[in-house]
């Protein structure tokens, strides 16, 4: 826009407030009475302790304004001319630029943009249990991911729906809230959909309802939560998210040293994308760290174009099991822990890969230990080919 007092119209957000990136740019040279230039960017120029010859956003039709500066007002000197400048905002109903006023006998020339560009939201359902001997009550929940702000998104228009193993045919269940706890007699599939910041998403995770037969592995059979635990970490992995919105977790499992007792820890990597993840895993006084875990949220086989920012143009896919990376990794924990160690791996299709440290490379690809799930959700365990 150019130094005008009209408002110039930019699009409308509807009913609901939705976080927004709003950039502003350009550049504005004004021309006093006396022929004396100076010149002005987006944010203005110093006036009364606020800004005019700048140019602010107005949202929710007028009511709200948003500026490309903190409310102190422009800096001292009345101008730095330089940008773009963005500021992140919740932005309402109709929207429109306006100019924030000129001086007497000033004149202007050049041009303003404001760019307001909704953010792409995410969520993702979890589930508290995934595997059930007998029926009973799961308690589902729309987790909403978080902006460039840190905070949540909002999460709107959300429907739920229970598909029985057995029938083709979904039910409606739990209304609008963000947490569905229904009492779940057999195995099935809940699914969710609504809209994040406006984005339409959709997650499902699967609930087993059966009295599996142990599967000989110590550590699946035995270990309270373990398949649950993987799972679970599988849902917040993303896995229904675009390519680039999703994220390996990562986590282990530690053993007492005393008691025996078994503990999960969640771990924060420093780095994941849905193809890979780089953690740092902790050593805790009188505990040892015993298996490592992570997910891998790309369906095997399916070409992945994105690994977190970085364009694959040739569409490179994955395989279910180890990387080379994971071998490495648990090669790394025994290292440091001074005793053998294990990793599992969960896939999108639920087949879980565990393998321990110190195979040499030539025999790796027999020393993996998989465990498919068959048609009642139970695991048996396999040889990976």
């Amino acid at each position: 826009m150019v130094a005008t007092s009209a408002n110039v119209g930019i699009c409308n957000f509807g009913s609901s407030a939705l976080l927004a990136r709003v950039q502003f740019s350009g550049l504005m040279t004004a021309t006093t009475s006396t022929q004396s230039t100076y010149q002005t960017d987006p944010r203005g120029s110093a006036f009364s302790g606020g800004c005019i010859e700048g140019v602010n956003l107005w949202t929710n039709a007028g009511y709200d304004k948003i500026v490309p500066v903190p409310s102190a007002g422009c800096p001292a000197g009345g101008y730095v001319p330089g940008g773009p400048y963005t500021v992140y905002a919740n932005v309402k109903g109709s929207t429109f630029a306006k100019w924030s006023g000129s001086r007497t006998g000033n004149t202007y020339s050049g041009s303003f943009t404001v760019t307001v560009t909704r953010i792409e939201g995410t969520a993702t359902l979890t589930a508290d249990r995934h595997f059930l001997s007998t029926p009973g009550g799961v308690t589902f929940r729309v987790i909403p991911g978080t902006g460039p702000t840190g905070a949540p998104f909002t999460v709107t228009n959300l429907s739920w729906s229970w598909t029985p193993a057995t029938s083709p045919n979904p039910a409606s269940v739990c209304g609008l809230p963000l947490t569905c706890t229904p009492t779940v007699a057999s195995s099935g599939t809940m699914t969710v959909a609504g809209l994040a910041n406006g984005t339409p998403f959709t997650g499902s995770t699967a609930i087993v309802v059966a009295n599996c037969p142990p599967t000989g592995d110590p550590w699946l059979d035995l270990i309270p939560g373990f398949k649950d635990t993987l799972y679970s970490e599988l849902d917040r992995s993303n896995p229904g998210a675009p390519e680039g919105s999703r994220r390996e977790r990562v986590g282990a499992w530690y053993s007492n040293n005393t008691s025996g007792a078994w503990t999960y820890l969640p771990i924060a990597p420093t780095y994941a994308d849905n193809c890979g993840n780089e953690a740092t895993y902790p050593s805790m006084n009188g505990w040892s760290l015993e298996i490592a875990i992570h997910t891998h949220p790309n369906q095997p086989g399916t070409p992945v174009t994105v690994c977190g920012s970085m364009l694959q143009p040739t569409g490179g896919s994955y395989a279910p099991g180890p990387s080379r990376q994971d071998w490495a990794a648990v090669d790394t924990i025994a290292s440091q822990e001074g005793h053998p160690t294990r990793l599992c791996t969960i896939g999108t299709d639920g087949a879980i890969h565990c393998f321990n440290s110190g195979v040499p490379g030539a025999t790796r690809d027999d020393s993996i230990d998989k465990f498919t799930q068959r048609p009642e959700g139970c695991y048996q365990k396999e040889t990976a080919p």
